[in-house]
Parts: C-alpha cells; structure tokens; sequence
C-alpha cells in the first residue's frame, strides 16, 4: 500500500527583523530570529548572511564584530561572537536581575 502525503504551503509576510544594539535581555530573541530567517538559508552565500547580520546591528553590538572583515570565512566567526556576548543564560539572568535591583520603591 502506498500512502502520498500532501503538504501545503502558506506565504506567510516576510518578518521584519528588528535592529539590535546589543541589549543583552534581547540578545537571544535577536539571535534567534536572525538564525531561523536567515542563516538557515541554504540560498545564501556566507557573505550575504553577513552582510544582512551586520545591516541589523547597531551599537555595542555593531562593535562586537566591527573588526572583522566582511567574507564567507568571517561570517561563522561574526555569528559565534555575537551568540558568546549575547546569549549566555547567566548574563541575561544578570542583566534582569541588575534591572530589578535598579527599580524604584513605589511612592505610596
């Protein structure tokens, strides 16, 4: 017995992907959106996943990778930076938790 399965596609609007500046709490939200929309792009070229990484960076986190060359070689590094600085759980955890000692007491 053969079973054919039928998969439907939706066109779904192309995400806007939001510029990142390097605040660490949207650090990983950032990264991710970035990997699924376009590094796992198999039509693109190294060097053009770079190119849209570094137009989407603004910065400290523009900074973060300023020194690297833009080629197919550096992107892998570029990308590797920006997940080391950005998305380790303990600095977020720290970034929060600095944010909430920062607030203050209600007046009432």
């Amino acid at each position: 017995m053969t079973s054919s399965t039928t998969r439907q596609t939706v066109n779904l609007p192309k995400a806007q992907l939001a510029k990142f500046e390097g605040n660490i709490p949207k650090g990983t939200t950032f990264l991710d959106t970035f990997t699924s929309s376009l590094d796992k792009d198999l039509k693109l070229e190294e060097v053009q996943k770079f190119q849209y990484l570094t137009a989407q960076l603004g910065g400290e986190a523009a900074r973060t990778i300023k020194g690297l060359q833009l080629t197919n070689a550096n992107y892998p590094e570029a990308l590797a930076t920006l997940k080391q600085r950005y998305g380790q759980q303990h600095k977020i955890s720290s970034s929060y938790m600095k944010a909430l000692l920062e607030l203050l007491p209600p007046d009432n």
